[in-house]
């Protein structure tokens, strides 16, 4: 299992339900789609742990705007922001945008924290973390978790608007 998708679906919100159409670019072997990734296997612990949070916070984005997070395939942030001040009179820029996405996932994470779910839960079934793939491309591979998982909890306190606004891809 590649980090990234390892990853995403240990710290999603809602579990390990993440559909993979909602974060193409988190997958490698989608880049033969002509889908831009985001890492490659010479990427680090925490440009995966960043790229990851990233692209949560562009999800929660583009959901609280009432747009389908799927086009953001084809929309620049600009284009997202745009469509908010034509639809809605709303002075919205690109960063006003990650501060939502931002603020969702807090208020996700607090609400999960009233039912008593923690970092600690924040885990992938024994099956992707102990046992290793046993054949085709990924034989013998296991995923391993630990330290991008740190290295995302370290990220998530830390990611600055301008960084979330610089990677986020740009179609114009």
């Amino acid at each position: 299992m590649e980090p990234a998708w390892g990853l995403i679906n240990a710290v999603e919100s809602f579990g390990g339900a993440a559909h993979i159409w909602i974060y193409p670019r988190l997958i490698r072997s989608f880049s033969e789609l002509g889908i831009e990734t985001i890492y490659s296997n010479a990427s680090s612990e925490v440009e995966i742990a960043e790229q990851v949070y990233l692209e949560q916070v562009w999800v929660a984005a583009t959901d609280s705007t009432g747009v389908c997070a799927f086009s953001r395939l084809a929309f620049s942030p600009t284009d997202y922001a745009d469509g908010l001040k034509i639809l809605r009179d709303m002075d919205a820029s690109p960063s006003t945008l990650i501060d939502m996405g931002r603020n969702v996932l807090t208020v996700e994470r607090e609400l999960n924290m009233l039912y008593g779910f923690d970092e600690t839960h924040d885990r992938l079934p024994m099956k992707f973390t102990e046992i290793e793939v046993p054949v085709e491309i990924h034989a013998g591979k296991k995923c391993n978790l630990e330290g991008v998982l740190n290295k995302y909890y370290s990220v998530r306190r830390h990611t600055s608007v301008s960084k979330a606004l610089s990677s986020l891809p740009r179609l114009d």
